[in-house]
């Protein structure tokens, strides 16, 4: 069915007039619309004009460069902490995930960066490892990678290379 993308759009536009919506049923005078004040300053008539977002430096978050895992670098046994979600922590030694700490959605990617085994070990929190009903401490090989990701208060799912 063909549907008239923007139809007399003025650059901006204080209040929609009759004739400028987005039909959304592919009609003329379509039933359910967006009126024009929802697209400001797209364009002219029948020719819209989108910007393009260019980034000429690091494009950051709350969490930092998000087109990088920050690194945390760790030598001795590692207790995590709030702001290590959305990081990784490269370590020689253990790491304890603890309760409290975290939220939904975080994730912290643990890189054994070792020629041996390192333990993670879950204090006071459900661990679950990925596909599989159990929980508990894991152990990681050398020089493997695991994410634990948060996805309820004090409860993980734990993946990765090397885990077990």
């Amino acid at each position: 069915m063909p549907t008239t993308l923007i139809h007399n759009f003025p650059s901006t536009a204080a209040s929609p007039a009759a004739d400028d919506f987005l039909p959304l049923d592919g009609a003329t005078n379509g039933s359910r619309k967006w009126a024009s004040s929802h697209f400001q300053n797209l364009g002219s008539a029948d020719s819209p004009t989108f910007a393009t977002v260019t980034a000429t430096a690091n494009v950051v978050d709350s969490k930092g460069n998000v087109r990088t895992i920050t690194q945390n670098s760790k030598t001795t046994s590692y207790t995590l902490i709030a702001s290590d979600a959305g990081k990784h922590i490269s370590t020689n030694s253990g790491v304890i995930i603890p309760s409290g700490v975290f939220s939904a959605g975080d994730a912290i990617t643990i890189v054994n960066n070792s020629s041996s085994t390192i333990n993670i070990t879950a204090t006071a929190v459900t661990c679950y490892y990925s596909g599989t009903a159990l929980t508990g401490n894991r152990t990681l090989a050398q020089r493997g990678v695991a994410t634990a990701l948060c996805i309820a208060s004090d409860t993980f799912v734990i993946a990765g290379a090397g885990l077990s």
